[in-house]
């Protein structure tokens, strides 16, 4: 089947799907209204599940049919373009972009290189401390990646390790991990939370509330990423030579002084740290702490109106807020409480225990990946299944979906995520490539599980489990 024959394919079944479920007749508690809503809701999964059409295409199409079809009026469907979440994800994408154009981000990474030795020990730890150190100060976790990745690859050149081995793997993960995946701890260290955020309107939580609440599956990944280094990638005498007397200091000197851009980046960084740690006694909304630090850096140059324009992800922008909207729809409709009394008999049991609901939950979103290739689409559908029961069930949708979230960050196929190729590709496609990854994905999917079942006692102390 070609390409085109396809994409009018399933189309065509989004529509039928569409047309067949929204003229069906409502039943008890749900009005025409709502039977409308779930027919688009099911032709938009149809078109994201097959990927006929990008996401943020998909999403503009299913808002238009909502108001075309009248299952609200334009301020609604469109209203959570302006909310303090899309402001939010904005800010912290555009600052990241300035960042980025500092330079002050890779002059920070090789002066942490050159504190460790030149042991496989010391460059995985000098790999994973250099990531720490940089994760909460950029949003961009594909930024950071890639800003590292090739430092990887280097290293491994220089310290003569064969190309595709699992020491090469080691120095590998441990860079990714640092920089991509334990982001998500931080409100500053992803745009994920911010996102997710935004799907939980009844959770309130500034910078040190999020990194609190994920503290321990942070721990868990940290630790569990050096272990994974240590065992499976360990590498064998003789394997690995230590690195050359000055490597990184080398490479830090070719930089030459620190220039202005990174002065002006340093002070900005810190400073919006600072106001989204303490956002607890100033109250100023992290989503305007991130706008104006992107002005500061606009306005000294850093951020150029082109970067503003073709860097910052649009697309993506368009596409959350287009799944924030169908969130909020389902509760003014009143789906959410139609749902929680059809699915409350079968699935009560499963989400009433959190040590049963937690890896339940993992498992089925690692399978649900298999099929639904966006991880912001199957936030979509989780909350459609689980969101309904949470508050009957006393845990807090923040528990939902960041197990969740934290979960669909998983590439055991290659399509899963297209943005993990892209790094293997910055690092240069030789020393790790895709099929030697792979193996880690099972190692992540192990500490993602353990790291949110670790966190129960303490989601119940801070009252997200009752």
């Amino acid at each position: 089947m070609s390409q085109n024959s396809k994409k009018i394919m399933f189309i065509v079944l989004a529509i039928l799907a569409a047309v067949i479920i929204g003229t069906l007749t409502p039943p008890k508690g749900l009005g025409h209204a709502s039977m409308r809503f779930m027919g688009i809701f099911v032709g938009m999964l149809v078109l994201l599940v097959s990927q006929v059409i990008e996401d943020w295409i998909a999403s503009i199409f299913v808002l238009a049919a909502m108001v075309i079809f009248n299952v609200d009026k334009i301020p609604a469907v469109f209203g959570q373009f302006g909310q303090s979440t899309i402001w939010l994800v904005i800010g912290v994408m555009a600052m990241a972009v300035g960042i980025g154009n500092s330079g002050l981000l890779k002059r920070i990474s090789l002066k942490i290189l050159t504190w460790f030795p030149s042991s496989y020990r010391g460059m995985v730890l000098a790999m994973m401390c250099s990531g720490l150190v940089l994760t909460p100060m950029i949003s961009s976790v594909l930024g950071k990646a890639n800003l590292m990745a090739p430092i990887a690859s280097s290293v491994s050149e220089q310290a003569g390790l064969k190309e595709r081995s699992r020491a090469a793997l080691g120095i590998f993960f441990a860079t990714f991990m640092t920089t991509y995946i334990v982001g998500n701890a931080f409100l500053s260290g992803s745009g994920n939370p911010g996102i997710l955020l935004g799907f939980m309107p009844s959770v309130k939580m500034n910078w040190t509330g999020w990194f609190t609440a994920s503290s321990i599956w942070f721990v868990v990944v940290v630790l569990g990423t050096y272990i994974f280094c240590m065992t499976y990638c360990k590498p064998k005498p003789g394997e690995m030579a230590e690195l050359p007397k000055g490597f990184f200091k080398e490479r830090l000197a070719e930089l030459g002084p620190i220039t202005k851009d990174e002065k002006v980046a340093a002070v900005v960084v810190v400073l919006a740290l600072a106001a989204w740690i303490t956002q607890g006694f100033h109250n100023v909304d992290a989503g305007i702490v991130a706008l104006v630090a992107t002005a500061v850096l606009a306005a000294f140059g850093l951020l150029p109106a082109r970067d503003f324009l073709t860097k910052v992800p649009w697309t993506l922008i368009v596409f959350i807020g287009a799944l924030l909207s169908i969130s909020a729809l389902l509760t003014s409709l009143g789906i959410n409480k139609w749902l929680a009394a059809v699915l409350g008999p079968t699935l009560a049991p499963i989400v009433s225990n959190p040590w049963i609901f937690i890896p339940v939950l993992c498992i089925f979103t690692y399978l649900l990946r298999s099929v639904v290739i966006s991880a912001l689409a199957s936030v979509a559908i989780v909350l459609a299944i689980f969101g309904p029961l949470m508050g009957p069930a006393g845990i807090s949708m923040y528990v939902l979906l960041f197990t969740m979230y934290m979960a669909a960050n998983v590439w055991y196929v290659d399509y899963q995520n297209p943005l993990i190729l892209s790094v293997i590709s910055t690092a240069g496609n030789k020393y790790v490539t895709f099929n030697e990854f792979r193996i880690a994905t099972f190692a992540y999917m192990a500490m993602t599980m353990i790291g949110c079942m670790a966190s129960i006692p303490l989601w119940q102390m801070l009252g997200l489990i009752k």
